[in-house]
């Protein structure tokens, strides 16, 4: 017969205790629980009469002095007039440096709203630095890039990618035609509407951060143009640091909020907070065009009824033959090309007469060389038949150069 039997005391004593210690542990918890939500609560409340005590610190010192007569008002004027700084004199960027100074300034990116003007801006920069230009952009006004050799328009999103890697392949070819002793002539591309062609064209991103890293010392330079500040408008997420390689030219309400940052970051009543106050100023006073280049404040021509100079020279691979030519006898008698002392001002002879025989056929490979967009120097150095002097060799290659004219 099979008799129920009571737990023993002391089992008794050992399942109160620890149903004891688990409420005692639980009672802890929504002690807490209850703590972190006082703590929240405080927290918020300190949020909040922070932003009214803002408000009203505002209003406070936007007050006219209502309670104050005429005759003190007028003399706190005048103390405070006494306590002004003198005018400040502002330093403009020069845009011109853009052209003589390339290696400081590899890449341009010119931000802004749309209908800013900046591709006639653009076009004014890229009409100031001359030498070889091209445009990518699959979508564009009929009175855009009118003077540019423009790819990937309309909506050719083959052509873009064609042109882009073609871009990257000329880079990497110039760095092994500088280990020979070539210079090459700098190059400056413009892309824009650069969303469609980083969503239509799958390598787009790979080969334009190559290019942006890069190009630089193979002077070829990046003016792109873009809408918004950080390279995510670029598709470039996480690649803040290639904001670094650019020379950032913002317009209108870009300028302005950067502007505004830059005088936040000091004491208000500071020389620095009064430098880029009277920025601001500056800024609000050029309208909705206003200009800043990196953290200087920039202005802008009246661009309006501006015309290019003259017409921009494509590629090299789309120029006609009498085209480089005529940008070769452009740079050799550029101010920076005129030496003091060349072979043709010292009237100097070859020291080697070429036959008869051999004339037309290094005349031909000299203008072949001269084609491809070697420089004379080149030529003098290292097309077969010359004479082994230097200035001799020179003398022959620019011979052929008026020749050729």
């Amino acid at each position: 017969m099979n008799y129920f039997s009571l737990p023993s005391f002391k089992s008794w004593l050992k399942f109160f205790g620890w149903v004891g210690i688990k409420i005692l542990v639980s009672f802890l918890q929504f002690l807490m629980v209850c703590l972190e939500k006082i703590l929240e609560f405080l927290l918020w409340c300190t949020r909040q009469s922070k932003i009214t005590l803002s408000k009203i610190v505002f209003v406070i010192d936007n007050l006219p002095y209502a309670a104050i007569s005429i005759n003190r008002q007028e003399k706190i004027l005048e103390v405070e007039a006494e306590v002004l700084p003198p005018e400040i004199q502002l330093t403009f960027f020069e845009f011109t440096q853009l052209r003589n100074e390339p290696d400081k300034f590899p890449h341009i990116r010119v931000i802004g709203k749309t209908g800013v003007g900046k591709t006639r801006f653009t076009e004014w920069i890229m009409d100031m630095l001359g030498g070889e230009q091209f445009v990518i952009t699959p979508k564009k006004k009929p009175t855009d890039w009118i003077n540019h050799k423009v790819y990937g328009y309309p909506f050719n999103y083959g052509e873009c990618e064609a042109k882009l890697k073609q871009t990257q392949e000329l880079m990497y070819k110039r760095y092994e035609d500088m280990e020979k002793g070539v210079q090459p002539h700098q190059i400056n591309f413009s892309c824009d509407e650069w969303k469609l062609i980083n969503k239509n064209v799958s390598s787009a991103k790979e080969v334009m951060k190559d290019i942006i890293i890069v190009a630089r010392d193979a002077k070829i330079r990046l003016i792109a143009l873009a809408q918004g500040e950080n390279v995510a408008t670029w598709g470039l997420e996480g690649e803040s640091d290639l904001e670094e390689c650019f020379t950032t030219v913002r317009f209108g309400e870009f300028a302005k909020d950067h502007c505004k940052y830059l005088r936040n970051k000091y004491r208000k009543g500071s020389e620095e907070f009064q430098y880029y106050s009277a920025m601001l100023k500056e800024l609000e006073s050029q309208g909705f065009r206003c200009c800043m280049v990196d953290n200087v404040p920039a202005r802008v021509p009246n661009l309006a009824n501006w015309k290019p100079s003259f017409n921009q020279v494509s590629d090299s691979f789309d120029s006609s033959n009498n085209k480089v030519l005529e940008q070769l006898e452009r740079q050799l008698h550029a101010p920076s090309q005129n030496h003091s002392e060349t072979t043709v001002n010292q009237e100097f002879e070859p020291e080697n007469q070429i036959g008869e025989g051999e004339d037309i056929a290094l005349w031909q490979v000299i203008k072949g060389a001269l084609d491809e967009g070697r420089s004379v120097d080149w030529c003098a150095k290292n097309i077969d038949g010359l004479p082994g002097n230097y200035y001799s060799a020179r003398a022959i290659v620019e011979k052929c150069i008026k020749d050729f004219d």
